[in-house]
């Protein structure tokens, strides 16, 4: 299965923090390493916890030590396919996604699970921050 594949078969799981389990929860960092990791692109490892109501956030440094300990590298060009994409929002924490076309990408995001959003959509296209790829 591609990584584009595997992206699209987790679409309709539900978002919960710190899940991993296709059809049952993931939020947005564990469902990156569980479609890289079953596609067989890096190895599985333990995530920090964060909390969404404050203290430890899907930061900056959270995202970038968990993307380049798997292998990833920062891209400096648009994002492609395959590739990771971080967001950021203001006070709210870091929010990774995987691009699947030139202008869609799958997350996981409270109150709606694992959904297939625009890039191109306002909401996201202003607040990229990181485009990473193996």
């Amino acid at each position: 299965m591609t990584v584009i594949e595997e992206a699209k078969s987790w679409i309709g799981t539900p978002f919960i923090a710190h899940a991993q389990v296709k059809g049952d929860g993931v939020d947005c960092a564990n469902l990156i390493q569980a479609i890289f990791y079953n596609c067989g692109k890096i190895k599985k490892e333990k995530l920090p916890k964060y909390s969404l109501d404050g203290g430890v956030h899907i930061t900056k440094p959270y995202v970038e030590k968990f993307l380049f300990n798997a292998g990833f590298k920062k891209f400096d060009d648009l994002p492609e396919p395959g590739h990771v994409v971080a967001f950021k929002f203001g006070r709210i924490p870091y929010h990774l996604g995987i691009v699947v076309s030139d202008i869609t990408f799958i997350h996981a995001i409270p109150h709606a699970g694992v959904i297939e959003s625009r890039l191109d959509d306002s909401t996201w296209q202003k607040k990229i921050n990181g485009v990473y790829s193996l």
